[in-house]
């Protein structure tokens, strides 16, 4: 029997690192990518192409995503591949922790960090913040477990994540020193080990080697100091997402873990639990840092996410099973509550939008109230025919599973997996909507006129963007200028709406969607859950024009031009 139980164990381990890994690596390429992104990308394939030394602040990911350029061949898919993997890694790392969680909250907050929406969406941005959280947590729980040169290795590796690493890190040695005590952080021969000559060796080798790439790239050392300047410069730089929408992504994209962690945060400082109330005051400290900090990213995030998850995971995991209750009468209640909510929501989401459900405003409302006397009924007359331990169990079991599949919807389309993936607040940016309509008329136009797809002369005009950059980033004759004279007639000219060439007869025009992004400082109350339920929204996009010289097109000469 032990062993039947150590093999479904490990199974769910490694269900959990499926999850993970399908939520981030499916479609990973199919959205092009945002500036923030685009600039990232660009450091790594300029300096695999032409030896343009780097200049950002983010060596980690800059590195390894030239190596995967370099074998690979560069595209959205290869820009987003190490963050994807790091994020992955990330869902495994509580396997460190079971000693100081227990087990079964361990693999609980395994298929927690998995599932996450701003986790998934965090692991599929093209940027250094899952590689920090993920390498921090790993040395940290290799140091707990003893494991001084893992933790040395991982240490070494987290040191090249970027800025956001310095503000996880911040959070955490607050917490650590107000409120740690030799209860959370034992005081033996393991936690000596944070400590110890060998992991900080250790370390520095690895950040030498990992940062130099065994001296072919030098520069990883100084764009791994650098990252401490561009977090202390995030003071007074603001980021790329607003307060407003990081209160908002919080409250809403998560509610699961949410409402489990604040139980089990309140009730740690009741019950004087010091592991509980260690993390809470962790999840508090690396919340309110990452909301007073102006350079806010959504990558800061996850370090809200890994105490939180730590904490509904252990307060779930006490939820889940009651010695005293009824498994059957658990079942048939959860089952009872599971339906009744659903009912309910669907009955809600109804009165939202009551024309595409031809429904009637008040048949909802009584059919709402119906359902919730109901699930009232059914749970009191379980308590009182059977006992109130199987009644609350099923309650649990059945919000919970409710919750669950939010949960699961948020994270799919918090990764951009949705039908509106401009619309999800843990973008890096706004949305290129017609990058790939953009890039195939080039290729159309390249092949018409010299036989290859990539071979146009292509003029970027009073633009400045890395996510076009990028998309251009295979075309030999590309510049960036703020104006054209009269005599300049390049085979393409890309500008924005407001911009037309001098020679307006040599050319034609064809508008294309740049920048969409719902207008989030503008949405009212009712837009925002008309958001939250529908992904509907006011829109802000702006429009870029690619203009290409008549001769390009079949049965057309170049018209003359008269400056």
């Amino acid at each position: 029997m032990r062993k039947k139980g150590v093999d479904i164990e490990q199974i769910l381990w490694i269900l959990a690192a499926s999850f993970a890994l399908l939520l981030r690596l499916l479609h990973l390429g199919g959205l092009p990518l945002t500036d923030w992104e685009a600039a990232n990308a660009l450091q790594a394939f300029d300096w695999i192409r032409s030896g343009m030394i780097p200049s950002g602040s983010q060596p980690g990911y800059v590195l390894t995503a030239g190596l995967f350029f370099q074998l690979f061949g560069s595209s959205n898919f290869a820009a987003r591949l190490i963050p994807a993997l790091a994020g992955s890694l990330l869902a495994l790392s509580p396997y460190l922790f079971r000693k100081s969680l227990g087990r079964w909250p361990a693999l609980i907050a395994a298929f927690g960090l998995a599932l996450d929406p701003a986790l998934a969406a965090i692991s599929r941005q093209a940027d250094g913040a899952s590689w920090a959280l993920s390498f921090s947590i790993l040395s940290l729980g290799f140091a707990l477990n003893g494991q001084k040169k893992w933790a040395g290795i991982c240490l070494g590796l987290a040191l090249l994540g970027g800025p956001v690493l310095w503000l996880g890190w911040l959070g955490l040695a607050v917490a650590v020193l107000i409120v740690g005590r030799s209860e959370i952080l034992p005081a033996d021969g393991r936690i000596r080990s944070l400590a110890s000559r060998e992991l900080w060796i250790t370390a520095l080798l690895t950040l030498a080697a990992a940062g130099t790439l065994f001296l072919f790239a030098p520069f990883g050392l100084s764009m791994a100091a650098g990252s401490l300047a561009d977090f202390f410069g995030g003071w007074a730089t603001p980021g790329t997402m607003s307060l407003n929408n990081a209160v908002v992504g919080l409250l809403t994209y998560a509610w699961l873990p949410l409402l489990l962690g604040a139980v089990r945060g309140i009730s740690a400082w009741i019950r004087r639990e010091p592991l509980d109330q260690f993390l809470s005051f962790w999840w508090l400290t690396a919340l309110l840092l990452w909301m007073a900090y102006p350079g806010r990213q959504p990558g800061g995030a996850g370090w809200v996410m890994l105490p939180m998850w730590a904490l509904a995971a252990r307060q779930a995991a006490d939820w889940l099973y009651r010695p005293n209750a009824n498994l059957k009468i658990s079942l048939a209640a959860g089952v009872t509550v599971f339906v009744l909510l659903f009912f309910m929501v669907i009955n809600s989401v109804a009165m939202l939008h009551p024309m595409s459900w031809s429904a009637n405003f008040n048949v909802q409302v009584v059919k709402i109230v119906v359902a919730v006397v109901v699930l009232v009924l059914a749970v009191v007359l379980a308590g009182l025919g059977w006992s109130w331990d199987s009644a609350w169990q099923g309650v649990r079991w059945g919000s919970g599973s409710a919750l669950l599949v939010i949960l699961i919807s948020m994270s799919v389309h918090a990764a951009g997996l949705g039908n509106k993936p401009q619309a999800e607040i843990w973008r890096t940016g706004p949305y290129f909507t017609d990058a790939d309509l953009l890039q195939q008329t080039l290729q159309d136009l390249s092949l018409y006129k010299n036989g290859q797809i990539n071979q146009v002369q292509v003029s970027v005009v009073g633009l400045s963007s890395p996510a076009l950059n990028w998309m251009l980033r295979e075309f030999p004759e590309v510049q960036s200028t703020s104006a054209l004279s009269l005599i300049e007639t390049p085979d393409v000219i890309i500008s924005d709406d407001r911009l037309q060439p001098g020679q307006i007869s040599t050319y034609r025009g064809q508008d294309f969607r740049w920048q969409v992004q719902p207008a989030w400082d503008l949405m009212t109350g009712k837009e925002w859950v008309s958001w939250l339920v529908f992904r509907d929204y006011p829109e802000e996009a702006y429009w870029l024009i690619l203009w290409a010289r008549t001769d390009l097109f079949p049965g057309e000469n170049v018209a003359p031009s008269v400056p």
